[in-house]
Parts: C-alpha cells; structure tokens; sequence
C-alpha cells in the first residue's frame, strides 16, 4: 500500500508542485488552510506524514502541527518555510514535535529522501506499538484467564469492575480507556493468593479474622511486584496505587489521565462492594457521597447517571451445553460438594465454559443454569425453559 501523505499551504502553485512530485509514490492529499488541513486529518486519517508550511493566514505551521498532534500523535510531522530562523526551527521542534525543518526551496531529491526516512520512521513507531499491544494485551489475557480459573469469583468482579469502570471513565471524557481497563483486571490479580471463601466473606461485608484481614493488607505490595516491571505499565500500576489509597479525591485535574482513572477505579470499587453487600443502586450512590472527599463529587455524580440507566435484568435459563463465551451467569454453579465453579456475574470466557463441560460429563454440576439475557440475543432463546 501506498503511504498516506498530508500537504499543507496556502500557496496553489507549491501544493500544484507537490501534486506533480508525489501524487504517483503516495496516496497524498493536500490543503490550502490550517483548517482544512485538521479536517483532513479527522476524516480521512492517519497519515503516515504531516508536511506544513510555516506561514499561512490564518495561523503558523507551528499552531497547525501542534494540533495536528493532538488529533494524530504517531503521524510524523515536517515543516517547510521560506523564513529560516534559528528561533523558529527551536519552537517548531519543541511544541510540535517536528521530525524534519526544511527550508524552501528544496530540491526534489533531498524532499523525497527526507520523506522516505519520515515513512520508514511512521513505520517503526506502528510497528512496535502493534507488537507491544498485541503482546501485551495477550499477556494480560493469559494472566487473567488464569484468574479465570483459579479464583472466578475475583475474576467475575475484576470484570464487573472494569466494564463499569469503562463506562464511567468515558463520561469524564477519558478518551483511551485502555490503561483503565488493564488497572481494573490486573488488581485482582493478588486475589489468587485469597481463598474463594474469605473473599465471599469480604465481599459480603461480614467481620474478617486478623489472619484474613492480613490477607487484603499485603494485596497491594503483591500486586505492585507481579505488574511492577512490566513495560510500558508504570501508569497502570500508578492508576491501581491510587485507586487503594484513602488520600482525598474532591480535587483532581481534569488534564490528569493518571488521577482521573484512580479515582474513577476506586469509585468503581467501592460502589461494586456495597452492590454485594446488598445495597440499592442509589442507595450505594448516597453512601459513596457521604463519605465526603473520599471520592470526587464529579465522578459518583456520572456514576449515579450511569447506574440509573442501567435496565432491569432479566434472565433465561440454558443448559451447560447451550453456554456462549460471554454470557454472564445469575447464580453460583456448584458442585455437588458445595464448591463455586463460577460464581453469579461470572462472565463466560472459553476455559470456563470448557471446564463446565466437562464438569456436566461427570455429572458433578446441575444441567441447567440461569443467566442474564443479552436484549440483542433475547429473541433468539426459544428452546430454552424461561425461570418462573
């Protein structure tokens, strides 16, 4: 494929020259204005390459590469000016963060080539953010898979926990979620060192022994050493550290992605607890609010909106056979022996479901259970017995 090319100037005839260079190499697109120029980028971007003129009328290429890296950061931006000045080449790199400053005229050649290492460079940073994510993601997925399947009742929370989470952080305009999303299942992670049934008892709000309550002490410590060196997960970590301490949330930066999404987790947190412990939705609302600047007034405030628009569950049983990766049960599945395989709110992941099926062949779980019926899929459930 040809790499995508964004011209920028308000001069016809060097956008015409631009045209005549580049238009049979790459797939470019030019625009005579800073305007159009952002337009371009939030409809027909990415671009592997921003080129921009310095002097326009509206505003300088420096304002237009600036905001032309908030809107697409990994594009790799070049500036073009006629006006050398050491000042101005100093401001252009540092606020823009430019790749190349040249000075027009250029010759064809040395353009071309300045270009090509500007692709090649696009190209790297794609590269390895693409490996990162997709190694990443898929080491975090092992991890909580194995959460999975050694305590499901702390993975049928951590999942809860994120998907509300998510939500929440998006209506205090958090744009990338993804760091919130990873903080809420990796801080479940240390729960595999809990018993199933002292967290149940933690979770239900009901007194701990020392020896437990030491259990949910070290958790911190515990997580901060099995995601600590990880790379690329400082904010993570940062996010979950936040998110356990008891330090005043009534006053965060908006601009603070970090805090932000410590205090939206640790909302989230908290509210989930006293959902399982019994509470009301707007009944765990007024209890977040008062407990003053424990929690930003801001966020219970979107989580209220958010948990009064959540509908009525509604539920349908099906066999072991019948359940899909993603369904989310409403009740315990037991064994004969009393032990929870996956608890109420589990979401079914692919071990999970492999696990109960097998358990169905031997005939130590029931045949039947309850789950919440997805609106989208509701009509599908004809064959299946409805709960009284």
């Amino acid at each position: 494929m040809k790499a995508r090319i964004l011209c920028v100037d308000d001069e016809m005839n060097v956008l015409e020259s631009f045209r005549r260079v580049l238009r049979l190499k790459y797939d470019l697109n030019t625009a005579s204005s800073a305007t159009d120029g952002l337009r371009l980028i939030e409809q027909n971007g990415p671009y592997a390459v921003i080129v921009s003129d310095m002097r326009m009328p509206e505003t300088n290429g420096v304002e237009f590469l600036k905001k032309a890296r908030e809107l697409a950061p990994e594009s790799i931006r070049i500036m073009l000016t006629g006006y050398a000045d050491q000042d101005t080449a100093i401001r252009a790199i540092n606020e823009g963060e430019i790749f190349r400053f040249l000075n027009k005229p250029i010759a064809t050649d040395k353009f071309l080539g300045v270009l090509e290492d500007a692709i090649h460079q696009y190209n790297l940073v794609f590269a390895e953010r693409e490996l990162l994510e997709k190694t990443l993601t898929g080491s975090i997925d092992v991890m909580t898979e194995i959460l999975s399947l050694t305590n499901p009742l702390a993975f049928s929370r951590a999942t809860r926990i994120r998907n509300l989470a998510v939500k929440l952080a998006e209506a205090m305009g958090v744009e990338n979620t993804w760091e919130i999303q990873i903080a809420a299942m990796l801080s479940h992670l240390a729960y595999v060192s809990i018993p199933s049934d002292t967290l149940l008892k933690q979770l239900k709000g009901e007194t701990l022994a020392p020896e437990e309550a030491q259990m949910f002490a070290e958790l911190p410590n515990m997580t901060r050493e099995l995601i600590g060196h990880i790379p690329r997960l400082e904010n993570v970590v940062e996010i979950i550290d936040r998110s356990q301490h008891s330090h005043s949330f009534e006053s965060i930066s908006l601009q603070n992605h970090v805090a932000i999404c410590g205090a939206v987790l640790r909302s989230v947190i908290s509210y989930d607890s006293l959902i399982q412990r019994g509470y009301g939705k707007m009944e765990a609302i007024r209890e977040l609010q008062s407990e003053g600047n424990r929690y930003n007034a801001t966020i219970v405030d979107n989580l209220r909106r958010i948990a009064s628009l959540e509908p009525d569950i509604r539920t349908r049983r099906v066999t072991i056979n019948q359940l899909r990766v993603g369904m989310i049960l409403h009740e315990d599945i037991r064994t004969d022996g009393g032990l929870v395989v996956a608890p109420k709110g589990f979401k079914i992941t692919e071990l999970i479901r492999q696990l109960l099926k097998n358990l169905h062949l031997q005939d130590t779980i029931p045949e039947y259970v309850e789950v919440v019926v997805d609106p989208e899929e509701e009509q599908e459930a004809t064959d299946t017995p409805e709960k009284a």
